[in-house]
């Protein structure tokens, strides 16, 4: 047995996090049969249907396909024509289209279009090109068109031009927005007019002798936001409104004097702005600190999106977002769960770093002794990752060196599970202890490939290996062995050890490559998976041992989760059937709140016991066996490709039921359309048909529904 007095020497190596926050923002494509880059607008009804105007017609999504509705030149009513600029969705459920030539009403239960034009006599007339639209409280819209601002009164079906100012009568009007003080914000290629609750009209112009002012008179956008600010973007930026100077002031200072010629602006459901340019991409803007990221169209990720141009941003009920580019149409991934991903980074190219990480074991509340197979052992404290390095010279110890578990038992001690023996370390006096097989000393180390550790209530130190289980007597400094003997029943079931756990009640738990195994009273009982007995273990091959708050073993297999009845020595069983995300188990724990968290080897199923229910979230690599811990704030570290943090409350499980719809209606496999003729029972579109009746031959029916999530 060597032993010698060292000094543990721990360097910065220029070693640290990574610290990716889950800031990494994924995008889905979804196909949609139409040019690219003709997505202008996007809204979402009442009902949860996706909605998209487009210069080919209006498209509805119901997330099984699309439905499209065009220009067709005899029928009075459908679309006035297919370019569309702007969608909105009134009070009463109709849907407003701003297209080209016309305002459009949309009514959901007919499915017709009725057509409005502020110029009747000039079917090509500037006043005809309707760019925006915004809803007054009596539930009249202004009209934003090339050629001025119209009132249109609902009751009356009438356009009224509002012809206060000749300049804002001659401006092309972009957008229109109201704001909680009842002002009415106008943008057009002159500026942005205000107008406020007693119509007496504010011009703002881009001043080129001032600081103060709008970087550019031409207007696309104007973004009110939940605190009431009012945020424009122009053809050279971004500009915020100060209520106090009632002046504007640029971001360009923000952007390093970029000028951005922003398209679309949308808020979060942070408070934070998403603002889609032309050819510079996607920057998303904290408001609070003016720290922004941008985005922009990188061919070789498939995590993001396509295209220079972004049309179109929106944000739905549920804080989904959408956007179309001149590539397509996208939405943001939905994460349901949000961690802190950790990397170690090597700056010596010569080093291979492989970020695989197998074990952990907290050295205090807030750091964390990290174990890599390959790579070697870190603390990890406050993001920051520290090489561990133990200088030991003789035997070739760090050659090649594979570090398999490490375990801090209640005296201080530090023991090092590694494919080349046991080591101990004493931090505070520096000394080491290497414990190895010696063939001519039966009572040394069992074997030197040591896969796991464990100090039980009595304190002493079990050590799984590929040879047997060892006990350590720490007095006599000798190990007792546990082998498996295939003439005695009540011995280990399999020598490869890599599970070791102690439950309340004083058992001692051993998972094997061969079954589960209790040691209690100095024997063993074997839990086998039996074709026979469904109640059985599901599966011999043993990842992981896990004894929640209430007592309850868990049990990870290579085929799944065994929860332990103690009352009759069964097992129930979970696995993909059950809603598990995978069967390859890698490690159990419990948070807080009571959940046990499965990690598999391809991501993370979150199992509520209240509702028996598996919450499931993919990660890319999965995770390793055994690499779990959580610390006393309740924050859970996973080990995979990397080190995961998830802290509390991190994960969002939606209780909101979503909507079924239904979409189509067939009689006889033939699909039945509207009509309010005697021959069709379908009176009203299907999704919002109340009642149909039929007669007794329209026997054979059926319907074609989606779930708009």
């Amino acid at each position: 047995m060597l032993k010698k007095y060292f000094t543990i020497i721990i360097i910065l190596f220029f070693v640290y996090a990574l610290d990716l926050k889950s800031e990494e923002i994924k995008f889905d494509q979804i196909p949609i049969n139409i040019s690219t880059g003709s997505i202008l607008s996007i809204l979402e009804d009442n009902n949860g249907f996706m909605w998209f105007g487009t210069v080919e017609g209006l498209f509805k999504y119901d997330s099984n396909g699309f439905v499209s509705y065009k220009y067709v030149s005899d029928d009075l009513n459908s679309l006035s024509d297919n370019i569309i600029y702007r969608l909105y969705q009134d009070k009463n459920g109709f849907i407003w289209v701003c297209t080209q030539q016309g305002l459009n009403m949309f009514d959901p239960q007919s499915e017709k279009f009725y057509n409005y034009y502020p110029d009747i006599k000039k079917n090509n007339s500037d006043s005809n090109k309707i760019y925006s639209i915004y809803e007054s409280k009596n539930g009249d819209f202004w009209v934003g068109t090339h050629k001025g601002v119209y009132k249109f009164i609902k009751k009356k079906k009438k356009f009224v031009l509002w012809s206060k100012n000749e300049l804002l009568n001659n401006s092309s009007i972009s957008t229109i927005s109201g704001d909680k003080k009842g002002n009415l914000w106008i943008g057009t290629n002159n500026g942005i007019f205000r107008l406020n609750k007693y119509n007496k009209i504010y011009r703002y112009v881009n001043n080129k002798l001032k600081q103060d002012g709008l970087d550019d008179n031409n207007i696309n956008v104007i973004l009110i936001d939940k605190n009431d600010d009012v945020f424009v973007g122009t053809n050279r930026g971004l500009n915020l409104y100060n209520n106090k100077k009632d002046t504007f002031s640029s971001y360009k200072n923000v952007f390093f004097n970029k000028s951005l010629n922003i398209n679309t602006i949308i808020e979060n459901k942070y408070g934070v702005l998403w603002i889609g340019t032309m050819r510079e991409g996607l920057y998303i803007l904290n408001k609070r600190d003016n720290t922004y990221k941008r985005i922009t169209d990188n061919n070789r990720s498939e995590k993001n999106f396509r295209g220079k141009v972004i049309f179109s941003l929106y944000k739905n009920r549920d804080g989904l977002i959408w956007l179309s580019t001149d590539s397509g149409l996208w939405k943001v991934k939905s994460e349901k769960i949000k961690f802190n991903h950790y990397l170690i980074k090597q700056n010596n190219p010569k080093i291979r770093i492989t970020n695989k990480i197998g074990f952990f074991q907290f050295m205090n509340t807030d750091e964390l002794l990290v174990g890599s197979p390959y790579d070697g052992l870190f603390k990890f404290n406050n993001k920051k990752f520290v090489k561990y390095d133990i200088d030991i010279k003789e035997n070739n110890f760090n050659n090649n060196l594979i570090i398999t578990s490490a375990y801090k038992t209640k005296n201080g001690i530090l023991w090092i599970g590694t494919f080349k023996g046991l080591l101990k370390i004493n931090e505070k006096k520096n000394i080491y202890e290497l414990y190895k097989n010696n063939p001519n000393r039966p009572d040394s180390l069992i074997n030197n490939i040591v896969l796991a550790l464990f100090e039980d209530k009595a304190r002493f130190l079990w050590i799984g290996t590929m040879s047997g289980l060892d006990k350590f007597d720490k007095k006599n400094n000798v190990f007792i062995h546990y082998k498996h003997n295939q003439d005695d029943d009540n011995s280990l079931s399999d020598n490869t050890i890599a599970n070791i756990v102690e439950d309340s009640f004083g058992n001692l738990w051993i998972g094997t490559n061969n079954g589960l195994n209790r040691f209690d009273k100095m024997k063993f009982t074997r839990f086998l998976k039996k074709r026979e007995n469904i109640n059985s273990i599901n599966n011999n091959w043993i990842t992981t041992i896990f004894e929640d708050s209430k007592k309850s073993l868990w049990i990870g297999t290579k085929g799944g989760v065994n929860k332990y009845n103690r009352k009759n020595n069964t097992f129930k069983t979970f696995t993909k059937k059950n809603g598990l995300i995978y069967d390859y188990i890698s490690s159990i724990i419990e948070d807080h709140s009571g959940n046990i968290w499965i990690a598999t080897t391809k991501g993370l199923s979150i199992f509520e016991p209240k509702n028996k229910i598996f919450n499931n979230f993919n990660i890319r690599g999965g995770f390793n066996a055994n690499a779990s811990a959580i610390n006393q704030k309740g924050e859970i570290y996973l080990g995979g490709d990397g080190l995961y943090k998830f802290t509390k409350n991190n994960f969002h499980i939606s209780k909101k039921e979503s909507p079924i719809v239904l979409t189509k209606f067939k009689i006889f496999n033939k699909t039945i359309k509207m009509n309010k003729s005697k021959k069709s029972p379908l009176k009203k579109n299907i999704t919002e048909a109340k009642a149909i009746i039929l007669d007794y031959k329209q026997n054979v029916f059926s319907f074609e529904f989606a779930v708009l999530d």
